[in-house]
Parts: C-alpha cells; sequence; structure tokens
C-alpha cells in the first residue's frame, strides 16, 4: 500500500499530459487509477481546492489545454479559432478563467481573444516594415495597444519600428517611436543610434549628432565608433553621408 501511494502522483502527472494532448478519457483513467491508490490524493495540488473527482478533473484539465491553444492561435491573430477554443474550455469547466493574467475572472471569449492577439500584431508590424509598409506597420501598432490597453510595447519593438522604417524612407514618420525607445530605455546606446539615425534621416543634424556622440562613448564597437565618427564629421560639413547604399547596408 504505501508503494501504490507514493506511485500515485505519477498518474497525476500522465493525466495533465494526455489532457494537454485532448484526451479526456485518458486522463480521467489514469486519475482514477491514482485515486485508488491513494485514496487521499489531491487530483489537482496545483489548485486552491482539494480535486478528488476524477472526471471533473479531468474536464478541467482538458479545458486548460484548449485555453492554451486559444492563446497561441490569438497570438498568431487567427481570432475565430481562439473563440472556438475558449468556448471548448467553458464548455467543459465553467468557471475557468481565460486570461489568468488578470485579478479578474475573464470569459468574454472574443475579447480575450483580442486581447491576447495584441504580441502577434506587433509580429504583423514587424514584417510590415520589413516590406517597406511603414504606415500600416505604424497602424498595426496602434492597433495592438487599442486591442489591449494593457499590453506594453517593448522599448527593443520601438527601437525596430524606428530604425527599420529610417532605413526603408520612413524616418520622419517614426521619430515618434525612436522617442518611446529611449524613453524606455534611456541609457540604450543602440537605441539611441536608432534615434541619431532617424533624426538625420529627419532633418535634425544637431539632434542626431548629439545621439552619435553619445552612442561614441558608450560602444565597445571599434567600426561602428568610426562610423559614426565619419557620419558627424559630414553632418557637421553640411554633407550626407546616408547614401542608398549605406542606408541598405545597415539594412
Amino acid at each position: 500500500p504505501e508503494r501504490l501511494q507514493a506511485a500515485a502522483p505519477n498518474f497525476v502527472r500522465q493525466a495533465t499530459q494526455s489532457a494537454s494532448q485532448g484526451d479526456t478519457q485518458q486522463a480521467e483513467q489514469q486519475l482514477a487509477i491514482a485515486l485508488s491508490w491513494n485514496p487521499k490524493i489531491d487530483l489537482a495540488p496545483d489548485t486552491p481546492e482539494t480535486e478528488q473527482n476524477a472526471a471533473q478533473t479531468a474536464l478541467k484539465f482538458t479545458a486548460l489545454y484548449h485555453r492554451r491553444i486559444g492563446q497561441e492561435l490569438a497570438e498568431e491573430l487567427k481570432i475565430d479559432e481562439a473563440i472556438q477554443e475558449f468556448e471548448k474550455a467553458i464548455d467543459l469547466d465553467s468557471a475557468i478563467d481565460l486570461n489568468p493574467d488578470t485579478k479578474t475572472i475573464e470569459q468574454d471569449t472574443r475579447a480575450i481573444a483580442q486581447q491576447l492577439s495584441a504580441p502577434g500584431k506587433i509580429i504583423e508590424g514587424r514584417r510590415q516594415v520589413i516590406a517597406g509598409q511603414i504606415q500600416q506597420a505604424i497602424q498595426t501598432y496602434k492597433d495592438a495597444q487599442a486591442l489591449n490597453p494593457s499590453f506594453e510595447v517593448k522599448a527593443f519593438d520601438w527601437d525596430f519600428l524606428c530604425r527599420e522604417s529610417s532605413l526603408r524612407g520612413g524616418a520622419q514618420q517614426v521619430l515618434d517611436a525612436c522617442e518611446k525607445a529611449v524613453s524606455l530605455s534611456p541609457k540604450d546606446e543602440s537605441f539611441i543610434d536608432s534615434r541619431g539615425l532617424a533624426r538625420a534621416l529627419a532633418g535634425n543634424i544637431e539632434g542626431a549628432i548629439a545621439d552619435f556622440q553619445y552612442f561614441i562613448e558608450w560602444t565597445t564597437d571599434e567600426e561602428a565608433r568610426s562610423q559614426r565618427q565619419e557620419w558627424i564629421d559630414a553632418l557637421e560639413a553640411g554633407e550626407n553621408p546616408f547614401t542608398p547604399e549605406v542606408l541598405e547596408s545597415l539594412q
């Protein structure tokens, strides 16, 4: 009996794996074995309340599977498919929280799908930048924030929009993104360097020189330091160092 009790938790772990593949029946059978080997076992040790109903616990485990799939689909911007998975989760567990990252229980399937799509929107925006669709990318970033007001775009993503758009002719349009990247990480020389590039291309020569000088002071890349000094010298002489060939090389 002692050995059976010690082995029972292994069936609980197996049940979670079965449920994570959508196999509710297999999960229920494994939980039933665990309970028969140890009648006092908690079938859901990660939850606040003790669970000892194999069928009900298996349904909850499978609901978590559908919630995870729904989250992944939402991040891939497959909103309708995500909603379907969230609805399956609720059918299996009427008390499930579709967004455990919030303090309240969330069960509005469409609202949750849209909120969770925010990171996917940023990924879409990055692709649009690479394709040279600067204005669309800017709008996509705005859409991400509109879908989920609590979602914070990371400094790295603002910098990507700033730098890569500037290299593709959109410097004037993304100056705000450059400022946001620097404000979130004010000592990051690479973000300041990106802002300098955008400023130079947008005609703010004084601001660009200041940013490039900051970059020179902090970078350990000798080649990059030498290149920025050449840019500063050219800008101070009233010349434009950013030829199409230079911009292409920086992409």
